[in-house]
């Protein structure tokens, strides 16, 4: 049976991996040795990929189950999610519904616009204000 051969882009995509994290990976032995093809090119057996996607893929549903979850995925599917029975609600309007903080800005955001802070420093250093334009 001949085997497929994937390089590192392919390797990256299929995985959603950096190069630096498949190579981290290797060295700590999570992740399938490549095999050498040439002096200065390597490359990985599909089925060892596609073998540790599943591997991976059926350790985080066990650990997601076992944390006390339900077999559904809310990100994916809307039926079964935080926002269920709500026809108004969307995913933007929960934003924890999504795994992530509610958008709280840039840290140094003060909800000001760059001319009202040119005219605060202004004020301060004794300069006349900036004129609108």
């Amino acid at each position: 049976m001949p085997h497929t051969i994937l390089r590192l882009p392919a390797v990256k995509a299929r995985t959603g991996l950096s190069r630096s994290t498949i190579y981290q990976r290797i060295s700590e032995g999570t992740f399938p040795e490549p095999i050498s093809l040439g002096t200065r090119a390597v490359g990985w057996i599909e089925e060892e990929v596609d073998d540790w996607l599943s591997h991976q893929i059926a350790s985080s549903r066990k650990a997601a189950l076992e944390m006390g979850g339900n077999d559904h995925d809310g990100d994916k599917n809307p039926a079964c999610g935080p926002l269920a029975g709500d026809p108004n609600a969307s995913a933007e309007a929960v934003p924890e519904a999504q795994g992530r903080p509610p958008d709280r800005g840039h840290p140094r955001s003060t909800g000001h616009s760059l001319a009202s802070r040119t005219n605060r420093r202004a004020e301060r250093s004794g300069r006349p204000p900036r004129r609108p334009r």
